[in-house]
């Protein structure tokens, strides 16, 4: 397959990397394009055609004209740091905060504020005592 040895065969991988960074490029510009709720139907219809008949150009105005941060995307982010204050029970922010002393009384919180406080876990009904239950009772 690759006779010509092992420069030959970088430079194919070399392209090969160059063809899936490009596909990539154009579904991440696509699912953008999509997922924006500020551009009309005819709007994200005029991005689509000009990355299909310009494509590198196309992919290259389309990030440069794009606005860097939008109210979606504040809300999106926003969302999803409620998310991760959820699943892990707060940041390390906020416990630096209760670490600290306080500024009326200048004494520091008991050190139970100090550790992390996660959400246990939920309720599995096919695990028990860390085994994997099959069907047969399984003892530890």
């Amino acid at each position: 397959m690759f006779n010509g040895g092992l420069l030959y065969f970088f430079w194919y991988m070399f392209i090969i990397y160059l063809f899936v960074m490009v596909i990539w490029m154009f579904i991440r510009v696509f699912a953008d394009i999509f997922h924006r709720e500020n551009l009309s139907g005819w709007g994200k219809f005029g991005w689509i055609l000009v990355i299909f008949i310009i494509p590198f150009i196309g992919i290259l105005i389309y990030m440069i004209v794009r606005p860097k941060n939008t109210e979606q995307d504040q809300r999106d982010m926003a969302e999803m740091q409620v998310a991760q204050a959820r699943l892990v029970g707060g940041s390390a922010v906020d416990d630096i905060a209760k670490a600290r002393p306080s500024a009326a009384g200048g004494q520091a919180p008991p050190p139970s504020c100090l550790h992390r406080r996660r959400t246990p876990a939920p309720h599995n009904p096919f695990r028990r005592s860390g085994h994997l239950q099959t069907g047969a009772m399984i003892r530890p």
